[in-house]
């Protein structure tokens, strides 16, 4: 039996996912969140750090809580999709609006942040709100190298885009398929021809399937042999 101490790890690959309610629910049945992790299945794990309600003033402060320097070798992609909560109606007492130049700053210094913890802005994936004006997202990310996915244009482009949502702001399983019709191309460009981990099962000996794995994990990590 391997000793547990000794043995070998794979490095499963990371997208993470941060955003708003739109990410919170990202794993519903037929959400964006689970498509992507169809997607990517064996290749990358797909993390979902949704907070329903959180305006980028909030996430500002919450993201040094979640994300650090340590998490940075595991990242394959970092996708932020806010402001859905920052363009609330302010005349609500109770809304999370943010006016749009704080809004402009909190953009900033998140991906700062970001590129502190050793993630470069190459594998940042910004996607504007559908539909909200997300012309401060684009000026940011052009200015940064930051890839941009414009879910606001896209959206609208469609003649009936209002099926797209299940309730005015959430996604409907129509809109989180348009989403991904945009978001997973561009997942593919930066992730890059990331392999399926470990050996096919027809690959593997049925009464020594440890070869296969043996020579899998040397050949991928360096890892010895089983």
């Amino acid at each position: 039996m391997s000793n547990p101490a000794s043995s070998p790890r794979v490095a499963w690959p990371r997208i993470y996912l941060f955003g708003d309610t739109l990410t919170q629910s990202s794993f519903n049945i037929g959400g964006w969140g689970s498509v992507i992790a169809e997607h990517f299945s064996r290749r990358c794990d797909v993390l979902s750090r949704g907070l329903c309600g959180y305006n980028t003033r909030a996430w500002r402060h919450a993201l040094p809580l979640v994300l650090g320097p340590e998490d940075a070798r595991s990242v394959a992609a970092l996708v932020l999709m806010m402001g859905t909560s920052d363009c609330a109606d302010p005349r609500d007492p109770e809304a999370t609006h943010v006016p749009l130049d704080e809004y402009s700053d909190n953009v900033a210094h998140m991906l700062d942040y970001i590129q502190a913890c050793g993630i470069s802005y190459g594998r940042i994936i910004l996607v504007t709100p559908p539909p909200i004006d997300e012309q401060l997202w684009l000026a940011h990310c052009r200015r940064r190298g930051v890839k941009v996915v414009d879910a606001h244009s896209h959206f609208l482009n469609d003649a009936h885009w209002s099926r797209l949502l299940s309730d005015g702001i959430n996604l409907s399983p129509a809109g989180s398929h348009k989403l991904t019709a945009v978001l997973v191309p561009v997942l593919r460009e930066v992730v890059g021809g990331a392999p399926r981990l470990f050996p096919e099962f027809s690959e593997l000996d049925p009464d020594k399937p440890e070869d296969a794995i043996s020579a899998w994990a040397s050949e991928t990590c360096g890892c010895a042999r089983l």
